[in-house]
């Protein structure tokens, strides 16, 4: 039984943590009744690669919810290392065995005076939620239950006459 034990243990393939590690979402009013939607998600370099998310804009009730067509802008290495080092996150968006975060910024534009978003303030819906969601959550954060991860944001369209923009992380 104990050779049966390592052996099962030797064969194992290796497992990874998977990759979200935190996440924000600002907004930006450009003019009218149009957003720019910007999407930053921190992922770790050793998990599996970040790919596909679906991006939701709904009413704060759950209702009236509608995909939101985006655009990855940039990956970035974010990894604080010495000058003559290498980027540990190479090659981009790929699982590596080094320690290491990468920035994934995607972005989007709605406008709430076109269709499919005009359906909110057209049945007279103010306040609305912005959600990006992606399996799974990082391992190695031990305060919450494996499952996938999400971040939300919300605005409300009517106390502002849409003239509201998000707060802008600077660090």
């Amino acid at each position: 039984s104990i050779a049966l034990c390592l052996f099962s243990i030797l064969t194992l393939p290796g497992l990874f943590a998977s990759h979200m590690m935190g996440g924000e979402i600002t907004y930006k009013w450009l003019g009218g009744k149009e957003y720019e939607l910007i999407f930053r998600v921190y992922r770790d370099c050793r998990g599996i690669p970040f790919n596909s998310p679906s991006i939701t804009v709904a009413a704060a009730s759950g209702s009236n919810v509608t995909t939101v067509n985006y655009t990855r802008t940039s990956i970035e290495d974010i990894t604080p290392v010495c000058q003559k080092q290498s980027a540990p996150c190479s090659p981009a968006n790929q699982t590596v065995g080094n320690e290491g975060v990468e920035l994934h910024t995607f972005t989007a534009t709605i406008d709430f005076a076109a269709s499919p978003y005009n359906a909110f303030p057209n049945n007279g819906i103010c306040e609305i939620r912005i959600r990006m969601e992606q399996c799974c959550r990082n391992g190695a954060i031990t305060t919450i239950t494996p499952g996938n991860f999400w971040i939300e944001s919300m605005m409300n369209i009517c106390n502002s006459n849409y003239q509201n923009s998000s707060p802008q992380f600077l660090s």
